[in-house]
């Protein structure tokens, strides 16, 4: 595998060079369409990993030719919800260029917010009118709406706890082996403990936010799901976390 991560992996799109040099984004992989076998997104690294026959390339986001796929049309044609830091680019003319120009907003907003992951809401694609626009000012008037449409965050910092491992999952009356990918960190703001990540698999759960208890050995936390993910279901929580950390105290308010 290589060691270098890019900011930007374009899978078939052959304009993708050319206009992100423009917006000042160079360190961009070029892949044909072909050659992308799968691709793999790291939710605590906020990277996209893009297997081809020769090597497999690391990226922070990947532009491709093609949607995802979804039960959705994705939101104005770029963005689909569970599929973070990628973007699609289709269409002739003047609808490209206003995905373009939308794509490229969005990544000056990650880079105004210091953010390294985005993914557009669950709501918004779910709502979002499919008709094709090229009015200019409509573009121009939904680049405004970015940052109110997706979510934005952070990477995982070097200092944060990682836990990556099997873990016994209750929802919902059901007590499930499942293997979880959990990191946190000490907010300095409030002085809590925030962990959050991905639980993999199928859980038996029919809503958003509804409340779940992670163990791992013999420790154990409660939880909130959060929405699906392509490789299952993003879980958070806020106090002492479902596993070890090193030297930091955990401030658990009374209740």
């Amino acid at each position: 595998m290589s060691t270098t991560v890019f900011d930007v992996i374009a899978i078939g799109v052959p304009d993708a060079v050319r206009v992100l040099r423009d917006a000042g984004i160079t360190a961009v992989a070029e892949l044909p369409d072909p050659a992308a076998i799968s691709r793999t997104f790291d939710d605590a690294e906020h990277t996209w990993s893009v297997q081809t026959a020769e090597d497999t390339v690391r990226g922070r986001i990947v532009v491709s030719a093609e949607a995802p796929g979804g039960p959705l049309p994705a939101y104005l044609g770029v963005a689909a919800h569970r599929f973070p830091n990628h973007f699609t680019i289709s269409g002739p003319g003047r609808i490209r260029v206003h995905r373009w120009r939308y794509v490229v907003g969005c990544l000056h907003v990650m880079a105004e917010a210091q953010a390294t992951r985005i993914e557009v809401r669950h709501r918004t694609q779910r709502t979002a009118d499919a008709r094709e626009r090229t009015g200019r000012w409509y573009w121009r008037r939904m680049r405004r709406q970015i940052p109110s449409v997706f979510d934005l965050d952070s990477q995982i910092g070097v200092e944060d706890e990682v836990y990556d491992g099997p873990a016994l999952v209750t929802l919902a009356g059901s007590t499930q082996i499942r293997r979880v990918r959990l990191s946190g960190h000490l907010d300095p703001v409030d002085g809590r403990y925030h962990w959050r990540g991905t639980v993999f698999g199928e859980l038996p759960t029919r809503r958003h936010t509804e409340p779940v208890t992670v163990a791992v050995d013999g420790s154990s936390a409660e939880g909130r799901i959060g929405e699906p993910t392509p490789w299952g279901h993003a879980i958070a929580g806020v106090g002492a976390p479902p596993f070890p950390v090193d030297d930091v105290v955990v401030h658990v308010p009374a209740r």
